[in-house]
């Protein structure tokens, strides 16, 4: 006899992978630098934008001169511009006006004054449906990873800039 009723189990089944999902979508600033909000076409506080390592192994080399062999040879990672419409993986909890990882969340809908707090998190004015207006904070390396120099979450990828 199973501990869960088949429904249960297949709920817990998706969980368990939405689970597992989005812990792969995390850490994106250990691999990424200046990360910024920017104003959508709809006129929404909603990009993301940040300069992201490549993990191709790809490097820009460059030459120095060294005193004891004439040639030093060092390499920097190769970075690239990229911009995540946050839209496409944050939502909001709509009893409460919490931020929550969501596909399609569309959370500037709910949401504005938003700002990147230090260099992880981002925080926002939300509202819940019946209009009561909270501030709410969300940890982005929760839920967003550099997919070789290229920001992405559980909900889609950013585009190179």
């Amino acid at each position: 006899m199973s501990l869960f009723s088949k429904g249960h189990r297949v709920l817990f089944g998706l969980y368990m992978l939405l689970c597992t999902a989005s812990a792969a979508y995390s850490n994106f600033t250990t691999t990424c630098e200046d990360p910024v909000l920017h104003t959508s076409r709809l006129g929404h506080l909603s990009l993301l934008s940040a300069s992201c390592v490549t993990t191709t192994g790809a490097f820009n080399s460059t030459k120095s001169t060294n005193s004891t062999n004439n040639t030093d040879s060092t390499a920097t990672p190769l970075f690239h511009n990229s911009t995540l419409d946050l839209n496409l993986c944050l939502g909001i909890d709509a009893s409460t006006a919490v931020l929550t990882w969501s596909i399609y969340g569309k959370f500037s809908l709910y949401c504005s004054s938003c700002h990147v707090v230090g260099r992880t998190s981002l925080g926002c004015s939300c509202a819940t449906l019946s209009g009561v207006k909270a501030n709410s904070t969300i940890d982005l390396d929760s839920g967003i990873s550099n997919s070789n120099g290229t920001l992405s979450c559980l909900g889609g990828i950013g585009m190179d800039n």
